[in-house]
């Protein structure tokens, strides 16, 4: 029993100095001084209209806060998305911004700011203000973002696809499958059971709507479904 009690507590100790020895992943050292980058992001109105915005990020230096420009409001998602995307940016980048405060600033037509559709569009953003680079102007994003670094879905697409084809961009990036909107058609078919007696036959049609033929055909602009923040600014880094 002493033995196996022994052998025990030296396996223990085993485990407990691998754990102890695994490094931890590193970030290298950011930039000094201050950079700023801004992307256009397509949002859905309070009357339910499509709207084109911006949001604006500046990184300088600081103490690794957050920060948000509260003017127009902004929901509490929003505030964690801005979070989502400092953490998303430091892992695509490999750069610690620890010593960093990250401003951003929306810029909406004085509409309210809400949900987390506008998570990748940040994310982007950051990604190009750590690598001192430039969105480019002809292009909107819509979509959230998750700590793996993946886009998730938003809605009001077909809105936002009017709202940044009626401002002439080129480019419209969406999340996966949502590049096309499915609906459905009730066709009914009425029969005469016997003379005087009806029975109906009812059968739904599936249909599909391409957002990206329709912004071809209307504004000459692509829709483009990413999946990834990595394929997202490799697409607009082309």
């Amino acid at each position: 029993m002493k033995y196996f009690t022994e052998l025990m507590a030296f396996a223990a100790g085993i485990m407990l100095a691998s754990i102890v020895m695994t490094p931890l992943p590193s970030f290298e050292p950011s930039f000094d001084g201050v950079r700023t980058a801004e992307t256009n992001i397509a949002a859905v109105s309070n009357q339910g209209t499509g709207s084109l915005g911006s949001v604006n990020v500046k990184i300088g230096p600081g103490d690794g806060s957050t920060l948000l420009n509260a003017d127009p409001f902004i929901e509490t998602d929003t505030q964690i998305s801005a979070k989502t995307s400092k953490n998303v940016a430091e892992e695509f980048t490999n750069q610690t911004l620890s010593d960093k405060d990250i401003t951003y600033r929306f810029s909406i037509g004085g509409e309210y700011v809400g949900g987390p559709s506008a998570g990748a569009a940040m994310t982007l953003a950051t990604i190009a203000a750590i690598e001192d680079e430039d969105v480019p102007e002809d292009i909107a994003v819509t979509g959230t973002i998750r700590e793996d670094g993946t886009i998730g879905r938003v809605g009001g697409i077909l809105e936002k696809a009017q709202a940044a084809g009626r401002n002439d961009l080129e480019e419209f990036y969406v999340p996966p499958g949502q590049g096309n909107i499915i609906y459905y058609t009730k066709n009914v078919e009425t029969n005469e059971f016997y003379p005087g007696v009806y029975s109906n036959d009812v059968e739904y049609e599936k249909n599909i709507f391409s957002i990206n033929n329709y912004t071809m055909e209307r504004f000459n602009m692509t829709t483009r479904e990413v999946a990834s923040i990595e394929e997202l600014y490799t697409k607009v880094s082309e």
